[in-house]
C-alpha cells in the first residue's frame, strides 16, 4: 500500500492512545524508543498505518510527513462520507 523508506517513524500518543497501545497487541509495532508521549518505530509504513488507523485522535503521526499526510487524508475522506450520509442530523 505505501512504500517504506527505512526512515524512523514518530508517533505522538495521548493518554488514551497509550492505553490503547498497551491493550491492542495484534500487528503492534515495537517501539525503538519512547520519550514521553513520542514513540519512535523502525517498522514498515504499512504496519504502522494499519495499526494506528484505529486510534483516531489518540495518535498523531509526526514524521515522516508523508505518512502524516496519508493518515490525514484517510480521516478526511471518511469524514466527508459520513457528513454527506448524515446531513442535518446534528
Amino acid at each position: 500500500m505505501y512504500p517504506s523508506d527505512n526512515e524512523p517513524i514518530k508517533v505522538q500518543l495521548t493518554d488514551k492512545g497509550k492505553i490503547m497501545f498497551d491493550k491492542i497487541y495484534l500487528y503492534r509495532p515495537t517501539p525503538v524508543s519512547i520519550e514521553g508521549d513520542i514513540y519512535t518505530f523502525n517498522c514498515s509504513a504499512n504496519q504502522l498505518l494499519y495499526y494506528f488507523e484505529r486510534f483516531g485522535d489518540a495518535a498523531l503521526i509526526l514524521s515522516p510527513k508523508k505518512l502524516g499526510i496519508f493518515m490525514r487524508n484517510y480521516y478526511h475522506y471518511a469524514l466527508k462520507k459520513y457528513k454527506s450520509l448524515y446531513k442535518n442530523t446534528d
